[in-house]
């Protein structure tokens, strides 16, 4: 039964394979092949975070063939294991995990936006309470851009060297002031909640600091906040690769 169903998934495999490479119909391309162009399609996809499984199960179903061609004598059954790795990759493709679908299953806190006009020490007292280190910004339902940590810092030491009480200048600084600290070292990128895992992954290869907005609308751009219903950060990555894993 298990050489059955995994024969069956390995099927399965092979032809979606053939349309994430784009294999015309009825044009010829072994599995082996497809496997190889699609690890390398991105950086972070079902196939690379599963490479080694898929060479072994490719492996034993080109044996478990040749041993139904022959009439050789049974000589290796595939595991639960590599069903199960079949049938999690295949689902993958199918099915895509989303970024909207990780947001709802962690049930992360919908992120607190402000107005370019309201105080720094509004924002402050939310970071003391929530303990959030970066805030989108929007003058009139328009993103403008994103507070972070690194902009506070920035205006702090900047203030430190004007004179007057640095109490005064945090009443009364705005966070449009903060937010003409920012400097470039945080790469922020706007997605759609369709958006796969997988991709959503890959956006973290740039060497900068990156800081993913997540949209409720399919283009994946903000434009008012309540577009804006997610936040993620490299240290949101170990919680995605679990629930891949899972």
């Amino acid at each position: 039964m298990s050489e059955t169903r995994f024969l069956q998934l390995f099927n399965d495999l092979d032809k979606i394979l053939r349309k994430v490479c784009k294999v015309p119909d009825g044009e010829y391309a072994d599995v082996a092949s497809m496997l190889a162009k699609a690890k390398e399609l991105s950086p972070h996809n079902p196939v690379e975070a599963n490479w080694d499984k898929l060479y072994v199960a490719r492996q034993l179903r080109n044996l478990l063939v040749h041993e139904n061609r022959t009439n050789l004598q049974e000589v290796a059954q595939p595991s639960q294991e590599l069903i199960a790795v079949l049938e999690k990759v295949i689902a993958q493709y199918q099915e895509p995990m989303t970024i909207g679908n990780f947001l709802r299953q962690i049930e992360k806190v919908k992120p607190v936006t402000f107005e370019g006009s309201d105080k720094l020490i509004k924002a402050l007292e939310v970071v003391d309470r929530e303990h959030f280190s970066k805030f989108p910004i929007f003058a009139q339902n328009t993103y403008q851009g994103l507070v972070s940590d690194k902009g506070l810092t920035n205006w702090l030491a900047k203030a430190s060297k004007e004179t007057g009480s640095i109490r005064e200048k945090l009443e009364r600084a705005s966070l449009a002031d903060v937010l003409t600290c920012e400097d470039d070292s945080i790469r922020v990128v706007q997605v759609s909640a369709k958006t796969s895992l997988y991709e959503v992954m890959s956006q973290f290869e740039s060497r900068k600091r990156t800081t993913i907005l997540v949209s409720r609308q399919g283009h994946g751009n903000i434009q008012s906040p309540e577009d804006l219903i997610g936040i993620i950060t490299a240290q949101d990555l170990a919680a995605i690769y679990r629930l891949l894993d899972e």
